[in-house]
């Protein structure tokens, strides 16, 4: 059975902060939809979420493309890339933004529907406690990472130096600054 909320983040990785994020994210999900499907989007097989929310949970995998009620995301640096890249990837990046950030957003958006490859989405996806850094010219993750941001109704960032990357990102959802744990 599809989930009504995803709960997406750097979950189940072995850092205390991010997995306190999840377990208080996974609190105002049940209290702002009672009753609503929750499941887990994360990297890992470990058990300790379940663990730690106290009860069983549906993992959504990477690659879904589902249209949700709500995704919450949150914890850690998600959103960075500092590896080093190659002339061609920095070349794709430079004409993918000539036109800006949401000019790139409108074409991956496009893309995908032409394709029939659309991203998980929902009527709300909202950030708590995200970390924006930079990425490198020519970065991958970059293209993965913009139209996410972009697509954010509200965003609460960790620190003022994430809510300054992401304005130079050109996405611009409602910020509030919040602290790093």
């Amino acid at each position: 059975m599809k989930p009504d909320i995803a709960l997406v983040g750097y979950y189940g990785q072995g850092n205390f902060g991010d997995d306190i994020l999840m377990v208080v994210s996974h609190s105002l999900a049940q209290q702002m939809l009672p009753g609503a499907r929750i499941a887990l989007r994360i990297g890992t097989s470990a058990i300790y979420p379940e663990q730690l929310l106290g009860r069983g949970i549906a993992r959504i995998p990477f690659g879904t493309r589902d249209q949700l009620r709500l995704i919450l995301h949150g914890g850690g640096g998600n959103y960075f890339d500092f590896s080093p890249q190659g002339p061609w990837n920095r070349a794709i990046n430079t004409a993918l933004m000539l036109g800006g950030a949401a000019a790139f957003v409108r074409f991956d958006e496009s893309l995908r529907r032409l394709v029939d490859k659309p991203r998980m989405s929902a009527q709300t996806r909202l950030g708590l406690g995200l970390g924006i850094g930079t990425f490198t010219a020519g970065s991958p993750r970059l293209r993965d990472a913009l139209p996410e941001l972009a697509s954010f109704d509200a965003l609460w960032v960790r620190d003022p130096e994430s809510a300054h990357n992401l304005h130079r990102l050109g996405a611009s959802p409602p910020v509030i600054l919040g602290s790093d744990l």
